[in-house]
Formats: structure tokens, C-alpha cells, sequence
């Protein structure tokens, strides 16, 4: 089912895609300053702003740095709501710490992990971390 492109442009995407043909590409140009990167989320040209990074401020901190009328802390992460990067309005962004943020993220409490899937994962990062040590001694 057709939906809204998630760089914010207005544009219809496919079903099958987040972004219209290309928009989803590092370094799209959305309007002066501003554009979408690899990752989805959009940019904003702000060279003196104190967080910026190479000139530009991630547009959902600004966005919550304008709400909450004061700079944010590095360890104050912004969570989408709704889950799609480059919705920044204010209601849809959520002020939290990188602990509550990850939480958010994680596995659901009272998921199960089967027995089969843990044991796979337990043998991977067994083979991991010897290809690690090898490579370093």
C-alpha cells in the first residue's frame, strides 16, 4: 500500500519502499540546509550551533531543543513515536535517557528466547571472539 515518504518531501513511495526512487540516499538535498542521510533522518545546516556536527544538527534534537526552550544534553536521547525518522513534529517526539531510549528499542520483556536461537547465539559470539583474539595476538 502506497504511503507517505518518510524524508518529509509530501511525495507518495511504493509499498515496498520508505522513500520515493532516491530520496532515501545519503546526502538528498530537501530545501536550503537541509537533507536526508543515509540513516533517514534529516539534517539541518547549522554550523554555529554547539552540537553541530561537520555544520549540521540532527533536525529532531533541534526540534526538542526548540520545545523545551533550552540546549540538550548529550546523554538526552529524542525518540520517534511513531517510529519513522524523519516525523519531526513535537508531539511526536519523546525526551529521553539512553537507558529508557534503549529500553524502547530492545527485546519486549516476557519475549521468550528459545533455547535453539540462544544456543546459536552463544556459539556465533564463541566464533567471534576467538577470529578477535587471534587477531590480535
Amino acid at each position: 500500500m502506497p504511503h507517505p515518504c518518510e524524508c518529509g518531501c509530501g511525495e507518495t513511495a511504493a509499498a515496498y519502499s520508505r522513500f520515493v526512487e532516491h530520496h532515501g540516499n545519503r546526502g538528498v538535498k530537501r530545501g536550503v540546509g537541509r537533507y536526508v542521510n543515509n540513516f533517514g533522518y534529516v539534517l539541518l545546516r547549522m554550523p554555529a550551533h554547539p552540537q553541530a556536527h561537520k555544520g549540521y544538527v540532527l533536525e529532531h534534537r533541534w526540534v526538542m531543543e526548540q520545545t523545551l526552550g533550552r540546549p540538550l544534553l548529550p546523554s538526552e536521547m529524542v525518540h520517534h513515536g511513531n517510529h519513522v525518522k524523519a516525523d519531526n513534529r513535537p508531539e511526536n517526539l519523546v525526551l529521553l535517557s539512553q537507558h529508557n531510549h534503549g529500553k524502547q528499542h530492545g527485546r519486549p520483556k516476557g519475549r521468550p528466547v528459545s533455547e535453539e536461537h540462544r544456543a546459536k547465539l552463544s556459539a556465533n559470539m564463541v566464533r567471534v571472539w576467538a577470529e578477535r583474539k587471534a587477531t590480535r595476538g
